[in-house]
């Protein structure tokens, strides 16, 4: 009996298991191997297997949003599908971009206050105006304020999709008048909303728009948590006090929409807690409570604990699933402690005591399954102050981080499962036309990425805090602002629900 004739009668519930254990690339090595491996790892059951273990809604969900209907395609349309689909996210992964360039925004212009990216869009706001462009065309348009409008104190703009958000005061002659001021960048459209409170963060699903909201001025006592469309208006669907506890405090929070059940919202809460039992770790409590059609019908809470005061809370969506996740940021080592000093450091001071490793650690939540799941590992020591320093992307099992070599502007990317860290070099050419290659290709030849256990983070320039390094990005773009240039790397074949 032929090596070919005898994999043909292994049952494919053996392949099934076999599949359960490989990555997207070790799939398609898999059915390389021979033509009856080829035919056995083909199976549209195998395939449609290993994407739902990594993309945890029902797959007819991913083919609506490519605009297909997957009761209605044949065997071989469906196997056509789950092979791009595998290979897309790979390429998103390995950061093989189809396109690679620079926005022509001057970014040093000093009418410039804010930068913004949502779903394949960018935008920049200035004093009186913002100019939107759509990365998918390169077109831009201009967006002015209303007449008689300005910025709010501490107030920031929001893309939100297709809706841009901004909290404005009308100027009367008389009191000022505060607004609330969105626009549709597709049909061109202007909603003002009158509205006390500033809006301090935003999310949206589709036609849906989350923000939290602060009472102006310095003396605020309430959380206020909004939803609104252009059907239904604004409502408020909740209002927490900030301190609840003298040694609690609501530090920040967020609105999300389930991406399948649309009267399904999750209000998330982080409540930092100032008087611990084990004065050794700082406590943050996470709370998320579920509202169907409105109405509150769960609550949940989970601990994240650190070892020194935290000087960030992060959440936001992981990926374009139902998953939502927490993260914590403590300054490394060497880094002042306290916020009753007047202010940080501005570069890394050597720390007071050496460790092997970084511990990394965040929070996930499943929307779907309503749970809680940590996730932990390691990375070299390293890590621990370009994580600090610059604002990273953590998107669908990956972290993206600025890195600068040889006067070029790069990203350290860090996928998370695997525990392996890659830079992708971005090498730009006239054309615009230009791809990324990794000089170590993972794909083909085998996983060379590095381990992060093992291997340094390296940067030109000594790491600093600075709010003028951003990276932005979904699974079609990342955005990497930095200082007087936005760089961008494409992945157009891998396409989200463009709104």
């Amino acid at each position: 009996m032929e090596f070919n004739d005898l994999i043909k009668k292994l049952p494919n519930e053996l392949f099934l298991e076999i599949a359960e254990n490989l990555y997207f690339e070790d799939l398609l090595r898999a059915r390389l191997v021979c033509k009856s491996w080829y035919q056995s790892f083909c199976g549209t059951d195998i395939c449609a297997h290993v994407i739902q273990k990594q993309s945890p809604l029902p797959l007819d969900y991913y083919f609506k949003r490519f605009g297909l209907d997957y009761a209605q395609l044949d065997k071989k349309m469906k196997d056509d599908w789950h092979r791009k689909f595998m290979i897309k996210r790979i390429r998103r992964e390995h950061g093989i971009a189809s396109k690679i360039y620079e926005l022509n925004f001057d970014l040093t212009d000093v009418r410039i206050n804010q930068f913004l990216y949502s779903e394949g869009r960018v935008a920049v706001c200035y004093r009186d105006r913002f100019i939107l462009e759509d990365l998918y065309t390169r077109k831009q348009s201009i967006f002015e304020f209303p007449a008689n409008t300005n910025q709010r104190v501490s107030s920031c703009p929001f893309l939100c999709g297709k809706f841009l958000i901004y909290s404005l005061r009308e100027n009367t002659g008389g009191r000022p008048n505060h607004l609330l001021v969105i626009w549709n960048v597709i049909t061109r459209r202007q909603y003002l909303i009158p509205l006390v409170q500033v809006i301090r963060s935003s999310i949206h699903h589709q036609n849906q728009v989350g923000m939290l909201g602060t009472d102006p001025g310095y003396f605020r006592r309430y959380l206020f948590f909004f939803t609104w469309d252009e059907e239904n208006g604004l409502k408020t669907l909740l209002r927490v006090e900030y301190s609840e506890a003298p040694d609690e405090k609501n530090v920040i929070g967020s609105i999300f929409f389930h991406p399948i059940k649309k009267d399904v919202t999750f209000i998330v809460l982080f409540t930092r807690i100032d008087n611990m039992f084990d004065s050794l770790k700082y406590g943050t409590r996470i709370t998320v409570h579920c509202f169907e059609a409105g109405q509150l019908i769960q609550t949940q809470q989970e601990m994240m604990y650190t070892s020194n005061k935290p000087e960030e809370y992060r959440t936001s969506r992981f990926n374009n699933n139902d998953q939502i996740y927490f993260f914590v940021r403590e300054p490394p080592y060497g880094w002042v402690e306290s916020r009753s000093r007047t202010q940080l450091p501005t570069r890394l001071e050597p720390p007071k005591k050496t460790l092997d490793e970084t511990v990394y650690e965040h929070l996930i939540y499943d929307m779907g399954k309503r749970k809680f799941t940590y996730f932990k590992t390691h990375f070299h020591q390293t890590y621990s102050g370009s994580l600090f320093c610059h604002s990273s992307l953590i998107w669908n099992d990956q972290i993206l981080i600025r890195a600068r070599h040889a006067d070029e502007e790069k990203l350290q990317v860090i996928t998370l499962s695997k525990n392996l860290t890659n830079l992708w070099d971005g090498s730009l050419e006239s054309s615009n036309e230009s791809r990324s290659r990794p000089e170590r290709s993972s794909i083909l030849c085998g996983e060379t990425r590095s381990n992060c256990r093992i291997t340094q983070f390296e940067c030109d320039d000594k790491l600093s805090v600075n709010s003028e390094i951003r990276v932005y990005g979904d699974d079609n773009f990342v955005v990497l602002k930095a200082h007087k240039m936005a760089k961008v790397w494409q992945f157009d074949d891998l396409p989200i629900q463009k709104s």
